[in-house]
């Protein structure tokens, strides 16, 4: 008897972010209710050019953004959506207004569907993501400030917390809990602990 062992190849994800909250009419920009919104989550290890979907989740997300909004670990065991827009209704009850946004979202994607596992309040308006190859930082674009790092592997079991904002860097944080949490202290001592780290 022979056994043929297959391997599977690791994952390679894909994220694309559906804003349902605005459309075009007669060549004109419409902002709709929001509640609409969903993350598509794609694999392309097994072929690149046809990547394959694995599954679509409600999550709030904004066209008004780069597409650097996005972002998954090198592990491809996280991924970060950054929400660039709040979508309050107008004051005047005529419809909805975009207003900057502070929401980050970190997404579990070894769930099965994948989940949010929490939402972050960072700076206003962030619109940029960039993670390091080794998946122990991660940077937010808010404004000029850098915002927010991602503690050690391995996943899940590390820790979000959001660092002191400043325009020469991100200070490396000290190992969190699970789930992630916001870290508010900006007091100097912690944080110069956290960068000798």
């Amino acid at each position: 008897m022979t056994t043929v062992t297959t391997k599977t190849a690791a994952p390679h994800y894909l994220l694309v972010g559906n804003d349902e909250k605005v459309t075009w009419d007669d060549g004109r920009i419409r902002f709709l209710p929001p509640g609409h919104d969903t993350l598509s989550l794609f694999d392309a290890a097994a072929n690149p050019a046809a990547p394959a979907l694995v599954a679509t989740i409600p999550l709030p997300n904004s066209l008004f953004g780069p597409p650097v909004n996005l972002a998954v670990t090198p592990d491809q065991r996280l991924a970060l959506v950054a929400d660039s827009m709040a979508w309050p209704a107008r004051a005047d009850g005529a419809g909805w207004q975009p207003t900057p946004g502070r929401d980050l979202y970190v997404v579990d994607l070894t769930a099965t569907p994948p989940a949010i596992v929490q939402t972050l309040q960072v700076g206003w308006q962030p619109s940029g993501l960039s993670i390091n190859r080794a998946g122990t930082l991660a940077l937010v674009e808010q404004g000029g400030q850098v915002g927010v790092g991602v503690d050690d592997p391995p996943w899940p079991r590390g820790g979000l917390r959001r660092s002191r904002p400043g325009h020469g860097g991100c200070r490396r944080l000290v190992r969190g809990g699970w789930p992630p949490r916001l870290c508010r202290q900006n007091r100097h001592a912690s944080a110069r602990r956290a960068a000798h780290r």
